[in-house]
């Protein structure tokens, strides 16, 4: 196993259609820059749609799926696909929570790339991406 730990800069948000109310479709596309131990090391971008809106013990939550791809060369990419839920009103995660996605391809260095992404995000809006490659 190989372990990569990226981390993310606050994204901009270019498009979304999410409201504090919430509904199924609600699509956002998102991008970032990347850095690894503090040097640029490429860019996340992606999109999510909202696909189930549910109680729980927590409250209100909407579950999005989505995809991002992490582009560390023009060549060197990681694919992500998966479902996270947030709480309702909100267009990210909640800070400290754990974000599981799978990694399901890459290219380049990556070519193949199979494994899980852990994401986390901190005040301020910034994620650390924890990957486990196989």
């Amino acid at each position: 196993m190989i372990t990569l730990v990226v981390h993310q800069l606050p994204a901009t948000v270019v498009r979304s259609s999410h409201t504090a109310e919430g509904h199924l479709g609600d699509t956002s596309f998102y991008s970032a820059e990347l850095t690894i131990d503090g040097e640029p090391s490429g860019a996340v971008m992606g999109h999510f749609e909202t696909v189930r809106l549910h109680e729980s013990e927590s409250g209100a939550e909407w579950d999005r799926v989505g995809t991002g791809v992490f582009q560390f060369t023009p060549t060197d990419t990681i694919v992500v696909i998966g479902a996270v839920t947030y709480p309702v009103g909100t267009l990210h995660s909640s800070d400290g929570v754990a974000l599981v996605r799978a990694v399901v391809g890459g290219t380049g260095t990556h070519l193949g790339a199979r494994g899980e992404v852990v994401s986390v995000r901190s005040p301020g809006g910034s994620f650390t991406h924890t990957f486990t490659l196989l």
